[in-house]
């Protein structure tokens, strides 16, 4: 059985997902998430490298450039991608206070619409 945060991890992708093939976005074009990931900084390094991938799912092609800022030793890190169609994702992953029960949000525009959500609670590195 899936840990708790990797269930979260998938009903994002999943939730998502459906919401692109369905066309209700049009084409997606830009993905923007903040994040509070854990305390850790490899819950905060995990948690860059699973935006990162859904954003290539949700764009159906890997990034063909990546800036990065801070890191994860240091609490916070802030991802620019750009992708060979021309997408860009920012993603911006940190640690919260202990016991910090905020999550953050994502933003995914499309040519035709926009999806909002907030995330509930930190939803953690997981593997």
């Amino acid at each position: 059985m899936a840990s708790e945060p990797d269930a979260d991890w998938e009903l994002l992708r999943r939730g998502v997902g459906r919401v692109i093939e369905e066309g209700r976005l049009g084409r997606p074009t830009v993905v923007r998430c903040t994040l509070r990931a854990g305390t850790e900084p490899d819950e905060i390094a995990a948690g860059v490298e699973r935006l990162t991938a859904l954003a290539a799912e949700w764009f159906g092609e890997r990034p063909s450039v990546s800036h990065t800022a801070g890191g994860p030793e240091r609490g916070h890190v802030i991802t620019l991608l750009r992708f060979p169609g021309g997408q860009t994702a920012l993603l911006s992953v940190g640690a919260g206070p202990r016991g910090d029960r905020g999550g953050g949000d994502l933003i995914v525009l499309g040519s035709r619409g926009a999806l909002y959500f907030d995330v509930p609670r930190p939803m953690g590195g997981g593997a």
